[in-house]
């Protein structure tokens, strides 16, 4: 056999597995669903120790639970598995297995994303690197969800030691000192309050120079506050609020530094959060760039209307009032077209980003409007052909092709939409 006939074989069994493979990497409504909850692994000194305790927080929202009906109320209940295994994932480490129930007396309540159930469990675990497993049973509906993430239980430098940031929730009202994580570590508001704790471990008393401080995403600072603290021998509680926090919408880091006499640090924790816009989808960080989003949902006068406002609150109300037309279900909190936009504006920003962003590209524009196709057959090595792919949509008896004329993964839109293709799924 010669080499351009085992070339023609290669190509062909190529073709057939890429052509045969549904798209991957799309969300598709039988895969199994996304973890809908929210966990955090935080390590913490101990005094006089080589282990570390890490706590673990998961932050389980109401709406993501099935609530029944009792005489007195609504209940839910539910099941979870916080496991520690090595890195390999061959041996378990330490396991938590617990059940939780949640009560309420008013219905609105079982359907609230604002409400959230927290559960904390510790671990004393000695440093390195990790894979923390978490599955919660929803046991009304018998759902169940998992995930997944590696993380690092660090050794703590001593004499003088800083334990990882939580975020909490600024509520004066609430009675005791009970500290109450915000675990999705995400806060929400114009001009919020950012409030947070740590603990840090000295090996005697001493004098401290600390800084905290609100950094972009490029550890540029933003906000800062030093201070002298007086740290007494063993483990201090450090509790600081940024009140009235003046910055954009979008991801940030939160950082506690212990500084030297220099005022250099030597001891740093490091958290991101989000502040997010209130009432907005998480995803949604810049209400003028969510607006220019609208492009393919919203009809001219619609877009020109809200782009020109010049006023942000208002921008707001229209943006708002924009979705909330569109709500299926007025009754819900949560506005399901408004959500499922933005998700697919998110997933064509990651994938289809090429000379342009994702949600601009042809295979953007696609895909926010129609959704994930049902098949995809791919045909990136066809002999005397330009790479091209067809989308096909079974319940739209519809074939979609795109070609990559560059080369360089740049695929165009070959199939014209017209009339009711244009309408978004």
């Amino acid at each position: 056999m010669n080499i351009l006939s085992k070339f023609v074989i290669l190509h062909s069994v190529l073709q057939v597995l890429l052509s045969a493979q549904p798209e991957m990497g799309m969300p598709r409504k039988n895969r199994s669903e996304a973890f809908p909850f929210f966990y955090q692994a935080v390590n913490f000194p101990i005094t006089d120790s080589l282990t570390n305790r890490v706590d673990v927080f998961l932050q389980v929202p109401f709406n993501k639970v099935q609530f029944a009906k009792e005489d007195n109320g609504f209940k839910a209940e539910y099941s979870a598995v916080i496991a520690i295994y090595d890195s390999s994932l061959s041996e378990l480490m330490q396991e938590k297995i617990f059940n939780e129930k949640i009560v309420v007396n008013d219905f609105d309540q079982t359907h609230s994303r604002s409400n959230s159930n927290i559960s904390i469990k510790s671990f004393v675990i000695n440093p390195g690197i990790y894979s923390l497993r978490v599955s919660v049973t929803d046991k009304d509906s018998r759902r169940e969800y998992k995930a997944e993430k590696r993380f690092v239980v660090k050794k703590f430098k001593h004499p003088v030691a800083v334990s990882d940031i939580v975020i909490i929730r600024d509520d004066e009202n609430r009675k005791g000192k009970m500290m109450v994580p915000i675990v999705s570590k995400v806060i929400s508001g114009k001009h919020p309050n950012l409030k947070f704790y740590c603990e840090l471990y000295s090996d005697s008393i001493r004098n401290l120079p600390l800084s905290y401080c609100i950094l972009n995403m490029n550890k540029g600072l933003m906000v800062r506050y030093d201070l002298q603290y007086p740290a007494k021998k063993g483990i201090n509680i450090l509790s600081y609020t940024f009140d009235s926090l003046s910055i954009p919408s979008g991801d940030y880091y939160i950082q506690a530094a212990v500084l030297d006499t220099n005022l250099n640090p030597i001891e740093i924790a490091l958290s991101q959060f989000t502040l997010r816009l209130p009432g907005l989808p998480l995803s949604i960080k810049n209400l003028d760039k969510a607006v220019e989003e609208l492009l393919y949902i919203a009809s001219t006068s619609e877009l020109d209307s809200i782009k020109d406002c010049k006023d942000y609150d208002h921008k707001l109300r229209l943006f708002n009032e924009f979705w909330r037309k569109r709500d299926p279900s007025e009754a819900a909190e949560e506005n399901e077209i408004f959500e499922e936009y933005y998700r697919r504006v998110d997933f064509a920003n990651e994938n289809f980003s090429h000379f342009s962003e994702g949600w601009k590209s042809d295979m953007g524009m696609v895909y926010i409007m129609l959704g994930a196709p049902s098949n995809i057959e791919r045909h990136p090595f066809d002999i005397n052909s330009k790479p091209y792919e067809i989308w096909e949509y079974y319940q739209l008896n519809q074939k979609i092709v795109f070609i990559d004329s560059s080369g360089f993964g740049d695929y165009r839109l070959t199939t014209p939409l017209s009339g009711d293709l244009y309408r978004f799924r």
